[in-house]
């Protein structure tokens, strides 16, 4: 996550966007994956004309799998274009508008899989909760899942029920994390840990 001064926003915005492609051939060429750098490209080059996001970046890795690329906006703003968003990347302004309309939106993300697929996201929040509309390349809204945010983290201890080993549960407890999300998507619950 870069949070790059003012009278920086343009150079650092386009040294980010070099890493993070750099990071995209890289995994790309470790993995034999193709991973779509066009799009990649185009939500970047959308960001500084429309304003300075923080941009996050991070990736989803199984073991012997080609990893699943992340790419951020930090919006959190009721202020987007997301006229201009939709008409950037070719999708349904019309469909989407009524789920977003009126909400603050939080993120707008991109997931770039192996494949040279992608899915779009759109993260709304109100009031430490919000929703998650997972898009395709076709405006349809593929899922949606609902998020309860804890800024100050909730304590994991022992007493806590969730499915995991042994070993992530003295992992989770040994470094002190906290539970900062509840989440639940298509009748399944999650957790996110800081």
């Amino acid at each position: 996550l870069s949070f790059p001064k003012l009278s920086m926003l343009l150079s650092e915005t386009t040294k980010r966007k070099k890493i993070i492609l750099s990071v995209f051939k890289k995994l790309g060429k470790e993995f034999g994956a193709n991973y779509n750098t066009q799009i990649c490209d185009l939500l970047l080059d959308f960001n500084p004309n429309h304003n300075y996001w923080p941009i996050q970046f991070g990736f989803e890795y199984t073991q012997n799998t080609a990893p699943r690329l992340k790419v951020y906006l930090s919006v959190n703003s009721k202020r987007f274009p997301l006229k201009k968003f939709c008409n950037s990347f070719d999708l349904d302004f019309k469909l989407l508008r009524p789920f977003i309309a009126g909400e603050k939106i939080d993120a707008i993300a991109i997931d770039f899989l192996p494949n040279n697929n992608y899915f779009l996201k759109i993260y709304t929040i109100s009031k430490n909760k919000g929703k998650l509309f997972r898009l395709d390349n076709q405006s349809q809204i593929k899922s949606v899942k609902q998020y309860k945010h804890f800024p100050a983290g909730i304590d994991v201890d022992k007493r806590f029920s969730f499915k995991a080993s042994k070993k992530s549960i003295n992992f989770i407890l040994g470094n002190n994390f906290k539970i900062h999300y509840l989440c639940s998507e298509n009748g399944r619950k999650s957790i996110y840990l800081r």
